[in-house]
């Protein structure tokens, strides 16, 4: 069995997945070609049937490579479970394709989910190109009502020490430690295969955001804990798939249509979200105020990024 398999979902990447794939390669103490190395690993990169040359690149450029090619955008969760299914290690990475690792960091996340038999899901600090920040998805809270109401209401920006407020990103822990935290970010998932096994792959009734939530709710919910490990980091640039982000100069052209999909569905996601994990646990009333709050700061995104 093998140590490590990276999964990377592909749409429009052709300017990143190079990148992403050669910061992989250049990996210390990790083999993808069957070399001998302290770990030996395998890259699959599943294309969501980009319209550029992102499949051209993978298939002119590198062998060792698994492409996995879709005849249509299935989405983040079923085009990673696709890959998923091809995999046979212990570990599997979901990394995005506009992020790349640091050399050591592959070696130092296996190292860590080995010495800590508990970690079911772990994350590096995944670090924005744009701003030289944590990404704040990689390290949250799960969205309770209270913690989500904190957050939108802007008490936790205000905040950022006290647990009451800033229970959404947790800004309250030591970053500059390893410890426990509720969810991480999709771009950088490092997953326990036996942890995966157990609650089953991505939820693909979410077709974008929040499978990634959903994924650490389900683990956590049976035992396993998720992590937040400082000590190594991957780069993000972020927003290039979804479009909705306008931040990347070099990102390949996105339809209206696509930004309406994507910014529809990081809205409509967290309804889902909340039905399926809290419709139960808490009375209808507060259902009902969060989805009034949910469509009130989507009306007000619209207006602002005039979607």
């Amino acid at each position: 069995m093998l140590d490590l398999s990276v999964v990377i979902l592909t749409f429009d990447s052709q300017n990143f997945i190079q990148g992403c794939v050669d910061s992989l390669i250049n990996s210390h103490e990790i083999s993808f070609d069957s070399r001998k190395g302290k770990y030996q690993g395998e890259i699959v990169v599943v294309d969501n049937a980009s319209r550029d040359g992102t499949s051209k690149i993978v298939l002119n450029n590198y062998s060792l490579v698994k492409l996995i090619q879709s005849h249509e955008n299935l989405g983040f969760s079923k085009g990673n479970n696709l890959g998923i299914k091809k995999c046979s290690s212990r570990y599997i990475l979901l990394l995005n394709p506009d992020a790349f690792v640091a050399k050591n960091t592959l070696e130092e996340m296996i190292t860590f989910m080995d010495s800590t038999p508990k970690a079911g899901i772990a994350t590096c600090f995944v670090e924005l190109v744009a701003s030289s920040k944590i990404d704040p998805a990689s390290h949250r809270g799960f969205p309770t009502p209270w913690a989500s109401l904190t957050y939108y209401l802007g008490l936790e920006k205000l905040f950022p020490r006290l647990p009451m407020f800033s229970q959404y990103h947790q800004s309250y822990k030591n970053f500059n430690k390893t410890h426990e935290v509720d969810a991480v970010s999709g771009s950088f998932m490092l997953v326990r295969s036996t942890a995966l096994k157990e609650v089953g792959l991505l939820d693909e009734d979410y077709f974008m955001y929040a499978e990634d939530l959903d994924l650490c709710y389900r683990v956590k919910e049976v035992g396993w804990k998720t992590y937040f490990c400082p000590f190594v980091k991957a780069y993000h640039y972020k927003g290039m798939s979804s479009g909705i982000k306008g931040n990347l100069k070099t990102q390949v052209p996105v339809t209206q249509k696509e930004k309406e999909v994507a910014f529809n569905a990081f809205f409509d996601t967290m309804k889902m979200f909340y039905d399926k994990h809290y419709k139960n646990k808490y009375p209808k009333i507060i259902r009902g105020l969060v989805f009034v709050g949910i469509d009130l700061k989507k009306l007000l995104s619209k207006v602002k990024m005039k979607v």
